[in-house]
């Protein structure tokens, strides 16, 4: 390429069979803005102009060989890394020591860029590892194994005013320990001094997606925020300071609102949850029971995609167990009103909702 000692921005999106060695491989030295965007082919390149991008301030790869960590990244504003081919992805150790160059990064994207780091947890260097700080990360995005996002909050100090995406992906053998610890882990960024007892973050909104087999599922600290997770379509900027999709492990797949539900609220409050979207709901009027009893501040429900034909039930929102007291001394029953399950309810939203019976 003629003069790319004096280009500025620089957008590729091409087949890897055209980026040639030659072609990316002298200095660009007020190169400020790079995006390369390949097709995955296995072809590898050595380092981005010799490495020789002192200038360069954003970079964003996707679904190319390119070890982009071999270039002068010290003034890097943003990273950008999609799809990368497991050939160039680093493990984690390798990673954070790159990152920890990177004290002006500001906005961080990371969506299948890094491999499960289950092994790097089990081991003696994750726990005696020392912690690098970020400290003018404004946007976090991770999409990656459950492990990996577990690790990485780990072992990165972050300002506690980062706006967090995070899509953490199921992993063989997950239990509730491994939620239980990724939100602790979580709740660590919220605590403003070491000697502070952890605080959990508050979720304001949270959505249940059972379509498949391994439900999904939405928490967001923003109210009425019922959309599941995009990560290629992020509200940035939206006063949403966390938002966390998970593929939730469930013990009992017979009644899986009831276990979701009952599994979340051992690990993290949900007396803040004031949204709740669920997709392909259940039918049963005691599971909303059982599963609204954990939501009592709950304002506003959608449910989605689904078949109630015995809706009414399960619109009356009252335990009737509360119905019928113990006999009083002049014999009679004592009947008390039904207690709200949902007292704070205010709105129900209904998207395509059946309401016809199924003939046997």
């Amino acid at each position: 390429m003629n003069h790319i000692e004096r280009i500025q921005e620089l957008h590729l999106n091409l087949p890897q069979r055209c980026l040639k060695d030659h072609f990316l491989s002298s200095p660009a030295p007020r190169l400020q803005n790079l995006k390369i965007s390949g097709s995955g082919s296995s072809q590898q390149f050595p380092a981005l102009f010799d490495g020789d991008t002192p200038a360069l301030r954003t970079l964003e790869l996707s679904s190319c060989l390119v070890p982009w960590y071999s270039s002068t990244l010290h003034g890097l504003t943003t990273l950008n890394l999609r799809f990368v081919p497991s050939e160039s992805q680093q493990n984690m150790v390798e990673f954070l020591a790159t990152l920890s160059c990177l004290q002006d990064l500001r906005h961080l994207y990371l969506v299948y860029a890094l491999a499960s780091t289950a092994g790097f947890l089990s081991s003696t260097e994750f726990h005696s590892f020392q912690k690098i700080d970020l400290p003018r990360l404004s946007r976090l995005l991770i999409v990656a194994p459950f492990s990996t996002v577990i690790a990485f909050l780990a072992c990165v100090n972050i300002p506690s005013k980062t706006e967090l995406r995070l899509n953490c992906g199921f992993e063989a053998g997950l239990s509730l320990h491994d939620y239980a610890s990724f939100f602790t882990v979580l709740s660590q960024r919220f605590s403003t001094s070491t000697s502070q007892a952890l605080s959990s973050p508050t979720f304001r909104s949270l959505v249940i997606d059972l379509t498949s087999y391994r439900a999904a599922l939405t928490f967001s600290s923003l109210e009425h925020d019922c959309d599941s997770f995009d990560s290629m379509s992020q509200d940035w900027g939206c006063n949403t300071p966390l938002k966390i999709s998970v593929c939730w492990f469930m013990s009992d797949t017979r009644n899986p609102l009831d276990c979701i539900l009952g599994d979340i609220s051992s690990i993290v409050p949900l007396m803040d949850v004031q949204s709740l979207h669920v997709i392909c709901p259940p039918v049963s009027p005691a599971t909303w029971r059982t599963a609204l009893g954990h939501l009592q501040g709950l304002r506003y429900l959608k449910l989605s995609f689904g078949d109630l034909p015995d809706l009414a039930p399960v619109l009356s929102l009252t335990d009737p167990t509360t119905s019928e007291g113990a006999e009083g001394q002049s014999g009679h029953t004592n009947r008390s009103p039904d207690r709200m399950l949902a007292p704070a309810l205010e709105e129900l939203e209904l998207h395509r909702i059946s309401f016809q019976k199924r003939s046997k």
